[in-house]
């Protein structure tokens, strides 16, 4: 069976990642201040698709090895190639690691910043089976502490040193995953009330996001102002989730988008970054041209590289590059 609330999410999540990666960082000299504001507003990429994996590997029955190693080898073995890939990319680039940093980055999955993803996704796959042996209410409670968890992360985070191990934090990233669950578990009559309710929980959740954006924006730093910034992707998720829910017949884009979210994931990077090298903005300016113009090398780099793999390796392309 087929989602639509998870193609939506999935397929909003990825571009969400990409455009993020399309402007410049935050210690950058020359990064305009709106690239900052835009940045938090598309925070909700990684929890959106933590929230889908949760939502389709939700079950009330035993999971067995082979469902765990199978889920593990689609992520690892495409995780591996990119990798790989990103080293050679760095060496050609000028940026060469010392082999000890090579096999931690593989390890902690750095060879890419944004690869954090993978050793959460991974801790969780492996978790799985012991989630679907607890009762509905055992999870939900485990859904509620994990958020309750979040709070002290995000008002105390200020960035630098800590941005490494708060991305790689389980406490950070667990309730996206539980959400997802929590809502398969209850699929049916939360899908009977979002179909009943779509328009006044669309204007909802849409009021919500802004407001706490806003307020995000207003208070710098951390503490309230973090804290609003967090919130925000709650919202988001549920305005996604309510966009998509029920849809039968999502725009063909829509769908391709979702089925190579991970493949975009994985390799849009090394064409971002080229294609940052290229198209730069004024120090301080904000051009949706340039973000625009990487935003697109990133995927039209990717659907290249799928299209080059699916033409090479046929049905196995999904084993090697993730789609």
């Amino acid at each position: 069976m087929r989602y639509g609330e998870v193609d939506v999410l999935k397929a909003i999540g990825i571009v969400a990642v990409v455009l993020i990666h399309s402007m410049r960082v935050r210690w950058d000299p020359g990064a305009a201040d709106f690239e900052f504001t835009l940045k938090v507003a598309l925070r909700f990429g990684v929890p959106a698709f933590l929230a889908c994996s949760g939502f389709l590997y939700a079950t009330t029955t035993p999971v067995v090895l082979a469902t765990t190693v199978r889920r593990l080898r689609r992520i690892l073995i495409p995780y591996l190639v990119a990798s790989c890939a990103a080293q050679l990319f760095w060496f050609a680039w000028g940026i060469g690691r010392p082999a000890a940093t090579v096999v931690s980055d593989f390890l902690v999955a750095n060879s890419f910043g944004h690869y954090y993803y993978v050793f959460v996704i991974v801790q969780l796959v492996l978790l799985t089976p012991v989630f679907a042996r607890l009762p509905f209410w055992t999870i939900a409670t485990l859904l509620v502490a994990f958020v309750g968890l979040q709070v002290p992360t995000v008002t105390n985070f200020v960035g630098g040193n800590d941005l490494f191990w708060l991305m790689r934090y389980p406490p950070a990233w667990y309730a996206y995953f539980l959400l997802g669950w929590v809502v398969r578990l209850r699929y049916g009559a939360i899908r009977a009330r979002v179909l009943r309710h779509r328009r006044a929980l669309v204007g909802w959740s849409s009021v919500s996001c802004i407001v706490l954006l806003v307020l995000g924006a207003m208070m710098t730093g951390p503490g309230p102002g973090s804290t609003a910034r967090w919130l925000a992707v709650y919202p988001t998720l549920v305005l996604l989730f309510a966009i998509g829910c029920g849809r039968d017949h999502l725009p063909g884009a829509v769908r391709w988008l979702s089925e190579t979210t991970y493949t975009v994931f994985l390799f849009h990077f090394f064409f971002v970054v080229i294609a940052m090298s290229w198209l730069r903005a004024p120090p301080g300016v904000f051009s949706p041209a340039v973000i625009g113009g990487v935003c697109a090398a990133g995927f039209v780099g990717s659907f290249v590289l799928i299209s080059i793999g699916r033409a090479l390796l046929g049905e196995r392309v999904r084993d090697v590059l993730g789609a």
